[in-house]
């Protein structure tokens, strides 16, 4: 019976193409909408390593003081760690990530990859294609493993795909690696959103980083992924985190002393793509969710409709014998297919859903890649939810038409339903299309207000002509003299050039949000409170540093030539170090210990936003290049107009100093800035145009419904007309009904709106969740668009002939 009934829907679908045609594009619109914003989900939140063994018992693990949940782990304890039994814990590995040079037949290229622990591989469960991968082995004799894997991508994008890779060698920072392994395709690394190219034994870390690391415990660099144990929960291994951080802080207390450790779930923990995403992607999705049930409303309404226009043919099928249930069945098959052609649209949107949110990703120096689109959970997904809508929007129309009185129908085609209630149903579908509209309208609005809040935050620095990009002296084998020398030739041939205002070179810049070095400081007379934690980020920054990226130097000097290796350590601190440490006695002169060394503050700059807009205000230092030397710096570059034109000229200039060092990862200081917006930025723009969508079905519906009771009353008016009535009074007439639906959904749209935007008030920047002005903007916009939807039936009323009218019945 339900083909039976599937062939009747088909030919009555058929019959009515342009009601179709409509109805699925709709349809697609909302599920479409859906499938989109899952697809993200799944491929960020719900599966964010591909080609990774079960991941749903992986755990993040970071370290922990009273005020952060973020610290990485330092080799030496995360060794501790490992060697001791973690009930509840399987296994634990580590791993870091960074730029890497990687030298061609053309010169140095940057591709990304990771250190990481011999186990890592093991643990993750990641199989090769080709050879073998990292083992416990390749990680025990520091600087004695020089091997590499690297991903399926990498080998077929970068290698050709070459069948003798595994033995061959890979240049990699002026060293040599032999490639032992190639691994499965979908492996792309250990961090969401982050598309790799190389691993290597964690044992070669001084190829890779200046110092060595292995031995100190004090330096955390380390990020580190946890497999619970079969049958174990988060809270059983977080119990034994809780019991070995107590062990490291009784064994080394002066580094782990009021240090604990926690795990968290991949898609919670506080750092990485995955963190900044998750609150954007919960918005989305509830907000897309309210456009499905537009959607849904819009289509039982006109479903209602073609059900109420269908009297006469459904009484014909009760006369001769068909049963309730039957034209029940019929009607849900209709609107049962129409959801299964709009969920075979809604597929092939969800298909290019990557592509939807890679453009809005600006362009960024790590390879952020996002694998959504068209696989099993996503399709899984537009499957029920097309069901869902399916019987969501014909249930309605379904139960109503199979109460048509037969009798009725047959004779002058009224059926028993009362007038009252089938005007009833679609009028209260109305309301609720106008109610939800309102709450995307306002959402949207809130949005794009927060976008224009976060552009006029003041970023701490003002500078946005110039270009900024890496240099790495480690691969040249720069010693600590030899690379302050060159840095200081460097900044004099770049400044030299014509166009270039000035330069300088920065351990990072303001939103920068790939990296944060901070160390535990000690303050001249300020006496800590117990269990306070003294830290605070850094940067090594050159002389001409805060002039060249316009950062204000609101007390004291900025550093000099005269503050190079051999004076005493200088330091400058942000207003609000300076404010916290030495409230009511001044800064300058004051001194700070940092590690061993006592360092003398000669200036404080302007506060900053140094990983995000929305960042809360953090204590800040700055050292000097030449008494904090790095091997790796940024160049920035302060232009007198455009910036895209000068690159040649730089890296011409960065030639004459050294042919062979590369200037990798260059953008413009516009493009630095920009991907500081992008969470602002895409929320906006979805949520407005799901909000037109949302607006624009609902003056439809609307409009449907006043042409459908001015159709209903055409006698009644040409009554009142007959008696007097003009064309504006009728006309008022009928606005006037329709502006009575709309004012009844505004109201309940205003209150659900109020509560629907708490949930979101935290994402909101320099604009409150109960925004009067959005409010009132977005409710004056829909109370316009739900006139002009009663326009034209109003129109059509006060153009009915009386006589005609009268004698319509």
């Amino acid at each position: 019976m339900w083909w039976h009934d599937l062939r009747q829907a088909v030919r009555g679908l058929r019959g009515q193409p342009g009601f179709t045609i409509v109805a699925v594009l709709t349809l697609a619109l909302g599920i479409g909408a859906n499938a989109v914003i899952f697809s993200w989900t799944e491929a960020i939140v719900l599966n964010p390593l591909p080609g990774v063994r079960d991941p749903g018992t992986l755990v993040a693990l970071h370290g922990t003081t009273t005020g952060r949940q973020d610290l990485s782990l330092s080799y030496p304890n995360y060794r501790d760690l490992h060697a001791q039994p973690l009930p509840g814990v399987a296994d634990l590995a580590v791993f870091s990530t960074g730029a890497l040079g990687l030298r061609t037949a053309d010169g140095v290229e940057r591709v990304w990859g990771q250190l990481v622990s011999g186990n890592l591989f093991p643990m993750l469960g990641v199989s090769a294609a080709q050879g073998r991968l990292i083992a416990p082995g390749d990680d025990e004799r520091p600087d004695g493993h020089p091997v590499a894997v690297i991903t399926h991508d990498f080998w077929q994008r970068r290698l050709a795909a070459r069948p003798d890779v595994v033995g061959s060698t890979l240049v990699l920072n002026e060293r040599a690696f032999s490639v032992i392994g190639v691994t499965a395709p979908g492996f792309r690394g250990t961090q969401p959103m982050i598309a790799l190219d190389v691993f290597v034994p964690m044992a070669m870390q001084t190829t890779f980083m200046a110092g060595d690391r292995l031995a100190a415990r004090g330096s955390g660099w380390l990020q580190a992924l946890a497999r619970l144990a079969p049958g174990a929960s988060i809270e059983q291994a977080q119990a034994s985190l809780d019991v070995a951080a107590r062990q490291l802080a009784q064994a080394y207390p002066d580094i782990n002393q009021g240090r604990g450790l926690r795990a968290f779930w991949l898609w919670r923990q506080p750092t990485g793509g995955t963190s900044m995403m998750v609150p954007v992607l919960g918005v989305l999705a509830g907000l897309v969710a309210v456009l499905l049930v537009v959607v849904c409303a819009n289509m039982a309404s006109l479903l209602l409709a073609r059900a109420t226009r269908r009297r006469r043919e459904l009484a014909v099928r009760r006369s001769l014998g068909a049963g309730r249930w039957q034209i029940v069945r019929l009607l849900l098959a209709e609107s049962l297919l129409l959801a299964a052609l709009a969920g075979v649209a809604a597929v092939a949107i969800a298909r290019w859903s990557g592509a939807l949110l890679t453009a809005f990703i600006p362009p960024l120096p790590i390879p952020v890649v996002v694998t959504s689109g068209l696989n099993g959970p996503v399709l899984l997904f537009a499957i029920v939810v097309s069901v869902g809508a399916g019987v969501m929007l014909g249930l309605f129309p379904a139960l109503h038409a199979s109460t048509t009185d037969v009798a009725g129908a047959l004779k002058d085609g009224s059926g028993a339903a009362p007038v009252w209630r089938r005007a009833g149903i679609r009028q209260g579908l109305i309301v609720v299309q106008v109610a939800l509209a309102l709450v995307l309208l306002v959402s949207a609005g809130l949005f794009v207000r927060s976008l224009d809040g976060a552009r006029r935050l003041d970023p701490g620095f003002a500078a946005r002509d110039g270009l900024v990009g890496t240099i790495d002296l480690l691969p040249r084998g720069y010693s600590e003299a030899e690379g302050r020398a060159l840095y200081r030739r460097l900044v004099d041939s770049v400044r030299d050039l014509p166009g270039v205002e000035t330069a300088a070179l920065g351990q990072r810049l303001p939103l920068t949000v790939t990296e944060n070095s901070d160390r535990g400081v000690e303050v001249e007379g300020y006496a800590a409170a117990p269990g306070e934690e003294m830290t605070a980020y850094y940067a090594s920054v050159s002389p001409g540093y805060f002039s060249t990226i316009a950062m204000p130097i609101v007390d004291g000097r900025d550093f000099t030539a005269a503050d190079d290796a051999e004076a005493p350590l200088r330091v400058i601190v942000n207003e609000t170090m300076a404010r916290r440490y030495w409230r009511g006695r001044p800064s300058l002169g004051g001194r700070v210990k940092i590690g061993d060394r006592w360092a003398e503050v000669v200036g404080v700059a302007g506060d900053a936003k140094y990983s995000s807009l929305t960042e809360e205000p953090r204590s800040f230092f700055y050292l000097a290049v030449d008494q904090a030397y790095r091997p790796a710096m940024r160049l920035i570059v302060r232009t007198r107009g455009p910036a895209d034109a000068l690159t040649p000229a730089v890296r011409q200039a960065l030639a004459s100093v050294d042919p062979a060092l590369p200037w990798f990862d260059v953008q413009t200081l516009e493009q630095h800035i920009a991907f500081s917006f992008f969470l602002f930025e895409m929320p906006a723009t979805l949520l407005g145009l799901v909000g037109l969508v949302a607006m624009l079905l609902a003056a439809l519906g609307l409009y449907g419904v006043v042409s459908q009771q001015v159709g209903q009353r055409t006698r009644e008016i040409g009554v009142r007309m007959s008696l007097g009535a003009t064309a504006a009074d009728v006309g008022r007439l009928v606005v006037g009904q329709g502006l009575r639906l709309a004012a009844a959904g505004l109201a309940v749209g205003l209150a659900a709106t109020w509560a629907v935007t708490r949930l979101f008030a935290s994402q909101l920047v320099g604009v409150s969740a109960s925004d009067p002005a959005s409010y009132a903007v977005m409710a004056a916009l829909l109370v316009v668009v739900t006139a002009a939807a009663c326009y034209l039936p109003a129109r059509r009323a006060s153009r009915v002939n009386p006589v005609q009218a009268l004698r319509a019945d």
